[in-house]
């Protein structure tokens, strides 16, 4: 991989959520906010301060759709 290419872990949580809904002509969902269904997942490491070598540790501990939990760890 070339580093000068790669996009930061901000820019792809982005990507895959609030610009990703958007793109798909679901402006009003990809944030966590008061009054819309919360879809997230709750990982075992902080993605935004876990080095960038150690990202492929991340796992993800819970999955939530619409406010229930689907999955657990």
């Amino acid at each position: 991989m070339n580093a000068d290419e790669a996009i930061t872990v901000p820019q792809a949580v982005l990507g895959y959520t609030r610009d990703g809904a958007k793109i798909g002509g679901f402006d009003d969902n990809g944030t966590l906010e008061a009054g819309k269904a919360a879809d997230f997942v709750i990982l075992n490491k902080d993605i935004f301060t876990v080095p960038h070598d150690d990202l492929q540790t991340v796992r993800v501990k819970e999955t939530w759709m619409a406010g229930e939990k689907v999955f657990e760890e």
